[in-house]
């Protein structure tokens, strides 16, 4: 069989008509005499048009490449083992031949192809001839036969190849392959169930063993000659596994299988088998079937055993937890043990109760090692007599004080304590856990009537309330996780918060109980107050209120307030007020902050002159601060128990002041009419006086952004009225122009927000 890209790539026949005019560098042509067998000189001219003589014309490339490949050449080893053999070619003809030294290599090509229906049969008959001489004379001058030193002989018989073909002025890259070369598996899986013998023990034993075999890159002819041959490997390995167990003890195979069956064998044995085969140990296990005898080498039994003891009313539980192994199966075989794990459990239960009956519980108690010692070397003797190995036994009295010596003691409380106020409390819980490892140093609590984790427990609550009763309510709910910087609960422990200081007390109060790696870990079980307070203090709540001055005169103007406040939190000395909160919606508590607040200065502010009702500098706001603002803060701590701020306070403007400022605005052109009308009269020069005035007022309000022109203001308001006295005629026409187009926006509200600092030498006066 050959794959071939045609061979007239480099060498074609073609026809006289067909003689190209025009060759290309690496082109030639040659005539092939038929009769003569002969590259000759072409005709030309008359020579040729009357030539008799047969002539072929081959064109041949010198630029070309042909690849061929021929399967099927199979090739037998000394061994009997068989490799079917593929040559792959890629051909062109020789290079930096001249087509003189063409000449003869191409005549003796095409003279030999002629016997072949083409030439590639020519090339395969060659290769073929070759393998064949070369394998046969391989054996003949080597050691080993040519299948055996595949990989290194055939590197040989590319070269003899290559050699060959240059005979026709051919050259180019030979390769050799096998077909088993290519089909061999990287891994070979070997798994088998077999029976087995142990040294010192009548029944067989069913195992399995299971390998991986991986191809060793440096043996692969042994792989190559190995191939398909997996059943003889297998029987190999299985012969010499059972004859290599067979040196061993039934002890080793249950308990040392690996250090002294797998790894041993592992590592001389199979390695050397596989290596004859070109192969290497990837993988090896062997496991026992179940059924057979090795199912009961290694078992964990638990029983439970009841005890009466004296001094303790009621029966105690010892938990016994025994793992067995075979360590003699002859003695084993010979006990005649049907059912072990009935067995063992009665032999338990019997080694228990003798060595425990006369005990009390102060001495199991204060001496467990030395009983459970005891009960281990009983059972033990009795089990070795019977070929078995105890390779742990554990003991376990379910008596209290020995499970907080041995596992340990976790306490929980939660319970609810009064702080330094009486009438505020906060619920605590306590998380302690800890050891203790030496029970003698605690005698007193060895007694079955007392638990020694409520005795903890209570200790610890103890000292708990002890600090909570020494505790500002404020405190433990706030500072409980965290002293803000400055700040100090307690003078014996100026750094603590609250729960380090009852971790530190607890901890002093158990030294008692001499308990290794206690922790203590106290916390707030009640996280209402501290969150309600969280969302209170969120935002700015707002409020408006009109009030009307008690100055006696029922026409008095009202005036109207706008109050905005912030909650900042609990109030130290009022907690129980709050307390009393704390079911409360958070809407109810600021409905209860905007009742109180509506209704003290309802009954405040009307009480204070019109002039501090319409404070417009920072004196007159000063004192409505101190009569009305600070007062009604103290009574809402002591209504809610809660801290509020007033971050802003201020009013609206009044009627009276939009209407003077906008008359003022329009006084101009009311004053040119009267001014007309006025003519005749003596009054004419104040009037013009007032008409000064009124304008130097609008520039002075229009410019009074900071207040600077308050004082100006009034002067001039005082000139104005002396002058509208002394002219009866002259009124003051309302204009319905607003305030705001002459005053600036900060100056139109005169709030709280400008006083929460307020100026130390500012001295304004009132208008």
């Amino acid at each position: 069989m050959s794959k071939i890209n045609a061979i007239s790539n480099i060498i074609q026949k073609i026809s006289n008509d067909d003689l190209p005019k025009n060759l290309k560098p690496y082109e030639f042509i040659f005539a092939f005499d038929i009769k003569k067998k002969k590259i000759v000189e072409a005709p030309k001219g008359i020579k040729k048009r009357f030539s008799f003589t047969a002539i072929d014309y081959y064109l041949l490339n010198q630029n070309s490449t042909i690849d061929i490949t021929f399967s099927d050449f199979p090739t037998k080893g000394g061994d009997g083992v068989e490799l079917d053999l593929s040559v792959k070619l890629n051909l062109e003809l020789k290079d930096g031949l001249s087509k003189d030294g063409l000449k003869a290599p191409i005549e003796k090509f095409i003279s030999e192809g002629k016997s072949y229906s083409n030439y590639e049969q020519l090339l395969r008959d060659v290769i073929r001839m070759k393998i064949k001489s070369f394998v046969k004379n391989y054996s003949q001058s080597n050691p080993n036969t040519f299948v055996e030193d595949f990989f290194k002989a055939k590197k040989k018989l590319e070269g003899e190849i290559a050699g060959q073909l240059e005979n026709y002025g051919l050259d180019g890259h030979i390769k050799i392959t096998s077909k088993n070369e290519t089909q061999i598996p990287r891994i070979l899986e070997f798994e088998k169930r077999i029976e087995v013998r142990v040294k010192d023990l009548g029944k067989l034993l069913h195992i399995k063993y299971k390998i991986e075999a991986l191809l060793d890159s440096n043996k692969k002819n042994l792989a190559l000659q190995s191939f398909g041959k997996e059943n003889d490997i297998n029987t190999k390995i299985e012969i010499a596994l059972k004859e290599f167990i067979g040196n061993y003890s039934y002890k080793d195979f249950l308990d040392e299988r690996e250090d002294k069956i797998i790894v041993p064998f592992k590592s001389k044995e199979l390695t050397q088998i596989l290596a004859n085969f070109g192969r290497k140990v990837n993988y090896f296990q062997i496991e026992h079937d179940k059924g057979s005898t090795l199912e009961i080498t290694s078992e964990t039994f638990e029983e439970t055993v009841e005890c009466k003891i004296i001094g303790y009313n009621k029966p105690i539980k010892v938990e016994n937890y025994v793992m067995l192994a075979i360590k003699d199966p002859a003695k084993y075989e010979k006990a005649n043990i049907e059912d072990l794990n009935k067995w063992i459990r009665e032999n338990i239960q019997k080694v228990t109760k003798r060595l425990l009956f006369g005990e009390s519980y102060s001495s199991i108690v204060l001496h467990d090692s030395r009983i459970e010692e005891a009960i281990k070397e009983n059972l033990h003797e009795i089990c070795i007599e019977s070929g078995l190995e105890v390779d742990q036994h554990v003991v376990t009295p379910d008596l209290p004080p020995l499970k907080i010596k041995k596992e340990g003691f976790d306490i929980e409380s939660n319970r609810i304590y009064s702080t330094k106020s009486s009438s505020v409390s906060i619920e605590i819980k306590l998380v302690l856990s800890g050891k203790i490892p030496d029970l003698e140093k605690i005698p007193d609590y060895i007694n079955p009537n007392i638990d020694i984790s409520e005795e903890i427990k209570k200790t610890a609550e103890k000292a708990t309330k002890r600090i909570l009763h020494r505790t500002q309510p404020h405190a433990a709910f706030m500072y409980f996780d965290l002293l803000p910087e400055g700040e100090s609960i307690y003078e014996d422990c100026p750094n603590c918060h609250v729960r380090e200081r009852i971790r530190i007390e607890i901890t002093k109060e158990l030294e008692g109980f001499f308990i290794s790696k206690l922790d203590v870990n106290p916390s707030i079980n009640e996280t209402g107050p501290v969150e309600k307070v969280t969302i209170l203090k969120r935002g700015v709540n707002k409020l408006e209120m009109e009030i009307k001055p008690w100055n006696g005169n029922e026409d008095a103007e009202r005036v109207n307030f706008h109050i905005h406040y912030q909650i900042e939190g609990v109030n130290p000395n009022y907690w129980d007020k709050f307390q009393t909160y704390l079911s409360s919606e958070e809407a109810e508590i600021y409905e209860s902050i905007d009742e109180t607040l509506i209704g003290d200065f309802k009954s405040k502010l009307p009480t204070l002159p019109m002039e501090y009702l319409r404070f417009r500098d920072f004196n007159t706001l000063k004192e409505v601060k101190s009569k009305v603002i600070d007062p009604v803060t103290v009574k809402i701590a002591s209504v809610t128990g809660l801290n509020v701020q007033i971050v802003n306070f201020y009013r609206d403007t009044t009627q009276w002041e939009e209407l003077n400022i906008a008359d003022t605005e329009h006084l101009g052109s009311t004053l040119q009419q009267s001014n007309r009308d006025a003519l005749a009269i003596s009054h004419n020069a104040r009037l013009k006086e007032l008409n000064v005035l009124n304008k130097r007022k609008i520039d002075l309000i229009q410019d009074n952004e900071d207040g600077d022109n308050d004082d100006a203001i009034a002067d001039i308001n005082k000139k104005i009225i002396e002058i509208t006295e002394e002219i009866p005629n002259f009124q003051i026409s309302k204009g319905k122009r607003h305030l705001k187009k002459l005053k600036s926006p900060e100056k139109k509200d005169f709030s709280l927000g400008y006083f929460k600092e307020l100026p130390e030498n500012k001295n304004t006066e009132e208008e």
